[in-house]
């Protein structure tokens, strides 16, 4: 989903985009994104059944919140789609996690639709999605518990491995 987000967006080009369950490999290439000017918005699920990349990812939100990006976390319920929109035409849906695994290992598929219409559906889902989630701002990231932060301290060498 990386390499397709990229190749629409092209090298100079800013736009809208809107990632659902970005994992770990999204929060990073979301970072780059919004270095460039484009307007980032992630949900992903606060809580899953990957809790160790959970945590991981958790490690690049400071640096993600700084860099512009709004981060939204989904809340009470798991959220297992990995979907993109960019400029209200181009949208991806699939299975494939953004993390080594899935792209090597995996047997996963997305597919990607240039239609203004299905891409109008899919921010329509994604606002009502928002009812269920937090906005996480900077502030209340840097409020988190000291134990939240000694985890992302402790995982950061297994980044590379996701």
């Amino acid at each position: 989903m990386l390499r397709m987000i990229r190749r629409r967006l092209g090298r100079e080009r800013t736009a809208d985009v809107i990632v659902v369950g970005a994992g770990l490999a999204g929060l990073v290439a979301a970072r780059e994104l919004a270095a460039r000017g484009v307007d980032v918005r992630v949900l992903i699920p606060w809580q899953s059944n990957h809790v160790t990349a959970d945590w991981l990812a958790r490690g690049y939100f400071g640096e993600c919140l700084r860099n512009g990006i709004r981060i939204f976390g989904f809340q009470h319920a798991m959220i297992h789609a990995k979907t993109a929109t960019i400029d209200g035409i181009w949208s991806t849906v699939g299975t494939a996690n953004l993390d080594r695994l899935s792209l090597t290992g995996n047997y996963e598929i997305n597919i990607e639709l240039l239609d203004e219409e299905f891409a109008a559906d899919m921010e329509h889902v994604f606002s009502i999605d928002l009812s269920n989630a937090f906005d996480l701002t900077p502030e209340r990231w840097e409020s988190r518990s000291w134990l939240s932060w000694a985890s992302e301290q402790i995982l950061r060498p297994l980044r590379p491995l996701l």
